[in-house]
């Protein structure tokens, strides 16, 4: 995991010094401290989703450049999963009824959650669990 955060924070610099900005000058924006964009720079500062939506909007880029979605995260809905005789990392039963609902109920729930250390794979998956009510 700390490899992502470097790659993130890498991805980040780049960008921002090819943008021409300070850290400083970053950090204003984002409304953190100076030390905070240095740490989240080197990868020892695990950064949020919400500061990862703002840095998007102030590099006018879309998220996705950050994240490298398509190499590092993969999510597979069970209705479009054909069987393959490979056992599949993250098996999520969605209601196809209200997919479009399931997506954002989980978007909110990772931009609350997503960054805090205690939370992982068992209680993401007990708080969808309850919703489900």
């Amino acid at each position: 995991m700390d490899g992502f955060y470097k790659n993130i924070g890498a991805k980040i610099k780049k960008i921002r010094e090819k943008t021409g900005l300070s850290q400083e000058a970053l950090a204003i924006k984002l409304r953190i401290s100076r030390v905070a964009i240095s740490q989240i720079e080197t990868g020892s500062r695990k950064i949020s989703a919400q500061e990862i939506v703002k840095l998007a909007k102030t590099f006018n880029i879309p998220t996705d450049v950050l994240l490298d979605v398509k190499k590092d995260i993969e999510i597979v809905f069970e209705k479009a999963m054909k069987e393959t005789g490979k056992k599949q990392e993250i098996r999520i039963s969605v209601p196809q009824r209200n997919l479009q609902k399931f997506k954002e109920i989980l978007i909110y729930i990772l931009e609350q959650v997503g960054s805090k250390p205690n939370v992982g794979e068992t209680v993401l998956y007990k708080l969808l669990y309850f919703i489900d009510f």
